[in-house]
């Protein structure tokens, strides 16, 4: 009996001190958050799992930290999470599909899940030769021993948090002349392990789009042809108003409180498409910039449309893309209802995030292959007339707005939680940086790639073997 009343005075407690704010409204998509990440964090990332229940994951909303009940099932792989105030009111599960990653259940059975689909993504298998074209890793030979000593330095202040300021890096790579000159990774990440880009992941749809539009399959200007969009004042909008996130459709882009329509697409809505195609047109496509997790959605939807359903699409991206590039460890979530979650969902290795970031730095080539045009980087690389810090679906250094020590050419992939690959073609260097930070840690990506610059400034660059 004591302990019922010291429960119910805690969940009295607890909602004393959420109800009135914002926080109690966030708990479905927490809920669903919470699930997605510890799934796709433990079973595919690999990382610790203390830290990524009681830390990494569960500090997304820190006033609600407390409140979780969270269960997880490694013999079923699958996690449930539910709250102590509402009990099983706002359950949610997140089932773990082998070559697939995780997905939120929704309207479907755990049973419907598994069997979605059966053509995983594998990554390419690769012989025993220098990165980026081989398995081995860190090469080290361009680089004296004085510049190794000093990237340590730097790589020390990036993990061990010094003054008492907490970061959660968990996976940095470095790139120069084509070489994988260090690398470091903590909380059980490893080399091998695929993780979540968030909205890094949005450069995906970007080389797919180059995959299709090199093919002759996708006209950047026409319009995008939803049946759902027939006969409305959407029809106008094309794949070239998405990529520059400017489609002029009603979207605000947050995760949580009022107006969180990114955390309603991505973890809230049982259909995702369905919630973003109904959204109302308040500007005229092209002509305002509103940054869009659901434009990026929209798009992708568009490239999977054209390369045939899920399972097509599986076999472009592999054969065309992935394989094209080395890539040895890689995912795409998908929702239940079959489509990509593109604007967050690409999980890579840190090394595979680093080829995807040599294959912009080196303006679509791969060794001798010509993976994406010409033409189609000249189309990327180029400012949107909205923002002149934005190409398609890539941010831009134009006016050093965006990296101020940084050169112009430079461009980013940028997630949440301070996720970064950072390309800087006039220098031949690229940076990944991946980890777990909440508003609370102290990142700064600028200083972090200026260091790492600066100390490589006597390698002399070199074409990659």
């Amino acid at each position: 009996m004591k302990t019922k009343i010291i429960r119910s005075l805690l969940v009295v407690a607890l909602l004393g001190a959420l109800t009135g704010c914002e926080y109690i409204d966030d708990i479905p998509v927490g809920a669903r958050y919470i699930a997605k990440n510890i799934c796709s964090g433990l079973f595919v990332s690999g990382y610790d799992e203390d830290l990524l229940v009681n830390d990494y994951v569960t500090s997304i909303v820190p006033q609600l930290k407390f409140i979780w009940n969270i269960n997880i099932d490694k013999q079923g792989k699958q996690v449930t999470v539910s709250d102590k105030l509402f009990k099983q009111r706002h359950q949610a599960l997140s089932v773990y599909r082998e070559g697939l990653g995780c997905v939120n259940q929704r309207g479907e059975t755990v049973e419907e899940l598994r069997n979605q689909v059966d053509f995983p993504l594998m990554g390419k298998v690769l012989l025993n030769k220098p990165w980026p074209y081989g398995g081995a890793g860190v090469d080290a030979s361009s680089v004296s021993e004085a510049t190794l000593i000093e990237l340590t330095a730097l790589l020390d202040q990036e993990f061990v948090n010094p003054d008492g300021k907490v970061k959660h890096t968990t996976g940095v790579a470095i790139v120069k002349g084509g070489k994988l000159i260090v690398e470091r990774y903590a909380g059980g990440l490893t080399s091998s392990a695929a993780v979540k880009g968030f909205s890094m992941s949005k450069s995906l749809v970007n080389a797919l789009g180059g995959v299709l539009y090199d093919k002759g399959e996708l006209d950047l200007d026409a319009p995008l042809a939803f049946d759902e969009w027939q006969g409305s004042d959407k029809t106008s909008i094309t794949f070239r108003h998405l990529a520059h996130m400017s489609s002029g459709l009603k979207y605000t882009e947050r995760a949580i409180g009022n107006d969180n329509d990114q955390g309603l697409l991505l973890y809230g809505k049982q259909q995702p498409f369905e919630f973003m195609s109904e959204k109302s047109l308040v500007a005229t496509p092209g002509e305002l910039y509103n940054y869009s997790s659901g434009d990026n959605l929209l798009a992708a939807r568009k490239l999977q449309d054209l390369m045939g359903g899920i399972a097509s699409s599986y076999r472009t991206i592999r054969n065309d893309l992935f394989h094209k590039i080395d890539v040895t460890s890689v995912l795409i979530e998908h929702s239940g209802d079959g489509y990509m979650l593109a604007p967050e969902s690409l999980m890579l290795s840190v090394r595979d995030w680093a080829r995807l970031g040599w294959l912009y730095s080196n303006r679509g080539r791969w060794g001798d292959d010509q993976v994406l045009s010409e033409e189609w980087m000249d189309y990327s690389l180029t400012p949107a007339e909205t923002n002149g810090s934005y190409g398609a679906f890539l941010w831009l250094n134009t006016g050093r707005w965006f990296f101020e020590d940084l050169p112009e050419d430079t461009i980013a992939f940028v997630g949440a939680l301070e996720r970064y690959v950072i390309i800087i073609p006039s220098l031949d260097v690229v940076v990944v940086r991946v980890g777990f930070s909440h508003d609370r840690d102290t990142v700064d990506i600028n200083a972090f790639v200026k260091n790492i610059v600066d100390v490589l400034s006597e390698v002399v660059p070199s074409e990659a073997e």
